[in-house]
């Protein structure tokens, strides 16, 4: 018989699971994965698929026979459970009832089982603790590690599946009740014994050597723990033992060092000694034994210490959130990074910390103001502050942790004594909408706490991350003991009782970096103006807000903005062209596929339109309006136009005809340049529209061998006047003229050449559609320098 099934998984287990109902023509009627190695299994297959449990909402209801579970962390719903008309199944990893919850192998291997398994079972409410429909057991071999009684978990898995369809498709399965009162759990926040450090009167050779076994999970994530050897207040994580051949004699005491060198390190315990063959640092990096038991200043001989009983329970409510909220804290560390302002480069380590002068008090700003958040809103204009001085990028500080003293002076290096506080806003916002988001980060950090300082030991995914931020903000700073990390370039210092800032810094201030420098220098009225803004005019954007002094704005819109005077030509655009033609008469102007074109040439043609225009008997000023494709024709006509002071209006040949029809009603279009080719369409659709608009057809202009009228002088005082109209796009509404005059152009020109060091000798491709500001310098910035176009 066929079944209908449907697969949630986010292992890769879910497709040896699949393959392996395919192979026996049972039908999967959705995969539900977040993996791209699922997904793409699942299309390859032809079977529809989703990313999360969260977009079964976005697809049409549906029912399968069969619901399975396999490798997934999400605690499926009722609603999700019915999806299957007979049973909802989940994998777990043991032997059920025994090590219900989560790194199930792990645990195992640390309570000495000689036996594991794998187990089939209907979901319900509770987890884990569903009928169970198949299980199969494997033996715990004595060395294995969790790496490889994972692997065998795995195959144990498949072959399980396999056997769990066959008795579905004969009609066999046999669900049956779990016996509770064998059952063990493991949350996500279990603890190892004495959560990891070695005690020396409980821990055996054995015990060390298996739980080395337990936690040797090598390029996977470890969500238990690590083995920990302490020495002073400091400690190394035991990455690889081994089991000493001697028993231990009665007058070493339990932890004595009974060897060094540069093999490892052996220490007596319960039963025989151990050897520490391997360490790694906090990081997950090995670290010389020799050089760690040195920097310690252990020897042969000396008593290794351990935390007695009151520690370890003192250690207990942290360590229980730091593991149940380690996946939060991995999302937060992956995203730091560095200040574009204030960055590592900018860092002297070698310097001590540098105090701004001038402090920031919230007392003294607002004098006759009660506030009951003042740390709200001090970190808020802080965050704001390095938010805009960061080009509005995502912003990562380092939060001194709260109870950081406490947690050093108890625990040494166990716990970060930094939270990672990241602050970012895609649109638009207010100071208020700030102040909202930062006292809800400040829940969250409250809510967490801590996060253990192996952290980035035991989750590769970790490695290579910034650690820190390199600014540093302690908001319980009343103390002045300045707790900084190694990095910290820039250091804000909170007194929540005067609600005070201080600002430190270790930068070196006096070399070139002037810009740098002004900005230290103005960085406390900065906050100062922010915090006026925050509490006086919440409401205000927050990314556009000027927060700088009277002083600073003063030099960059009077001084700094202002460059060097450049004074411009007092000619008009024709008479510059005219310059260029008696220059270089002989000079090619433009080059157009295979014809070229001197500047004297094209001067006689723009002169012809130009004749054809003053037979119009146009006034000065007057618009007149251009449909050409991109030619030597086009040049002319544009030029012949500003030899008579009048305004082009340029039109794209792609236009629609509605567009322009607009273009012509707005700008009163009398007369049209335009090629035979399009007179007819023209001259239908104007009659169409009852307007009388004259079409200029540019073929019989420049193939007239007439001479020229007598040209009329031209007005030097026309640069300021209009040289065309340039109608915008109108995709927000109906498209709107922009007047532009040969001053803006020449400006435009000049700016164009002087920038791009254009002159006679270089040449510029016109591409660009001449109903757009960019062919100014593809069309009249060349020929005002005496460059040709192509």
């Amino acid at each position: 018989m066929e079944i209908t099934t449907c697969l949630i998984g986010e292992d890769s287990l879910v497709i040896q699971c699949g393959d392996q109902l395919l192979s026996r023509n049972h039908r999967i009627h959705l995969v539900i994965s977040p993996l791209n190695s699922v997904q793409e299994w699942a299309e390859e297959h032809g079977i529809s698929w989703i990313a999360s449990i969260d977009k079964l909402a976005n697809i049409e209801p549906f029912q399968v026979d069969y619901l399975f579970s396999i490798v997934n962390s999400r605690i499926l719903s009722k609603s999700i459970r019915n999806l299957a008309r007979c049973y909802a199944i989940n994998y777990h990893d043991s032997l059920l009832p025994k090590f219900a919850g989560l790194n199930s192998t792990s645990w195992a291997l640390v309570h000495n089982e000689k036996e594991h398994g794998v187990t089939w079972h209907i979901m319900n409410d509770k987890i884990d603790e569903g009928e169970i429909v198949y299980q199969q057991s494997l033996p715990i071999y004595p060395n294995d590690t969790v790496l490889t009684l994972n692997l065998r978990c795995y195959e144990n898995a498949i072959s399980s599946f396999t056997q769990m369809i066959k008795l579905i498709e004969a009609g066999l399965l046999a669900p049956r009740k779990q016996v509770l009162d064998k059952r063990s759990y493991f949350a996500a926040n279990h603890h190892l014994p004495c959560f990891g450090f070695i005690d020396w009167r409980l821990f055996s050779a054995k015990t060390i050597e298996r739980i080395t076994r337990a936690l040797s999970i090598q390029k996977y994530s470890n969500h238990v723990g690590t083995l920990k050897l302490l020495a002073d207040r400091d400690y190394a994580i035991v990455s690889q033992v081994e089991l000493g051949c001697a028993p231990n004699t009665a007058e070493n005491k339990l932890g004595t060092i009974l060897d060094i060198d540069e093999n490892g390190l052996v220490v007596s315990t319960v039963g025989q000694p151990i050897k520490f063959v391997e360490l790694l640092s906090l990081a997950g990096e090995p670290i010389s034994i020799k050089d760690w038991v040195n920097s310690h200043g252990l020897q042969v001989g000396q008593v290794l210490p351990y935390y007695r009983v009151k520690d370890i329970e003192a250690q207990r409510k942290y360590h229980s959130s730091a593991l149940a909220n380690e996946r939060y804290w991995i999302s937060k560390i992956k995203a730091i990074s560095e200040h574009n302002t204030f960055n590592l480069q900018r860092l002297k380590q070698s310097m001590e910390f540098e105090r701004l002068e001038t402090s920031i008090c919230l007392n003294d700003i607002f004098p006759s103001k009660q506030f009951d958040n003042k740390v709200e809103l001090l970190l808020t204009a802080i965050l704001v502050y390095l938010y805009r001085l960061n080009n509005q990028e995502q912003l990562s500080v380092s939060i001194v942790q709260p109870e950081y003293n406490h947690l050093q002076e108890q625990f040494g290096p166990l716990f970060s004594g930094f939270l990672p506080l990241l602050f970012h806003k895609e649109n638009d916002f207010s100071f208020q909408e700030a102040l909202e988001s930062v006292t809800k980060s400040l829940v969250e950090l409250d809510k967490r706490s801590v996060f253990l300082s192996d952290i980035a030991a035991r989750h590769p995914e970790l490695k290579g991350s910034q650690m820190e931020s390199g600014i540093v903000i302690n908001l319980s700073g009343a103390n002045k003991d300045y707790p900084c990390q190694t990095e910290t370039v820039l250091y804000f210092n909170l007194d929540p009782d005067r609600g005070k800032i201080e600002i430190l810094h270790r930068m070196e201030l006096n070399r070139d970096d002037s810009l740098l420098k002004e900005l230290m220098s103005h960085c406390t009225q900065h906050l100062v103006n922010i915090l006026i803004q925050l509490i006086n005019y919440p409401f205000v954007s927050a990314r556009k807000f000027c927060f700088l002094t009277q002083a600073e704005r003063y030099n960059l819109l009077q001084v700094w903005g202002k460059g060097k005077t450049r004074y411009l030509p007092e000619k008009s655009l024709a008479m510059l062209f005219e310059t260029q033609v008696a220059s270089n008469p002989d000079k090619v102007a433009v080059y157009f596929n295979h014809l070229s074109v001197t500047y004297l040439e094209l001067n006689e043609l723009a002169e012809r339109v130009a004749n054809r225009i003053r037979q119009q008997q146009l006034p000065a000023q007057h618009f007149i309006g251009l449909y050409l494709q991109r030619s030597i024709e086009m040049l002319a006509v544009i030029l012949g136009i500003l030899k008579v002071n009048c305004a082009y209006v340029p039109l794209d040949t792609k236009y629609p005809l509605l567009k322009i029809e607009q273009i012509v009603e707005d700008a009163n279009l009398s007369c049209l340049f335009i090629q035979q080719k399009s007179v007819e369409q023209f001259n239908d659709f104007f009659k169409q529209k009852e307007k009388k608009v004259e079409l200029l057809t540019v073929e019989a202009i420049l193939s007239t061998q007439q001479k020229a009228c007598e040209q009329v002088p031209t007005d030097l005082t026309i640069t300021n006047k209009i040289a065309y109209i340039m109608f915008t796009s109108g995709t927000t509404g109906r498209p709107k003229g922009v007047v532009v005059t040969h001053r803006n152009i020449i400006n435009y020109c000049k700016w164009f050449t002087e920038t791009t060091h254009f002159d006679e000798k270089c040449t510029i491709d016109f591409s660009s559609s001449i109903a757009f500001d960019l062919s100014v310098p593809c069309t009249l910035a060349p020929l005002l320098v005496g460059g040709p176009l192509l």
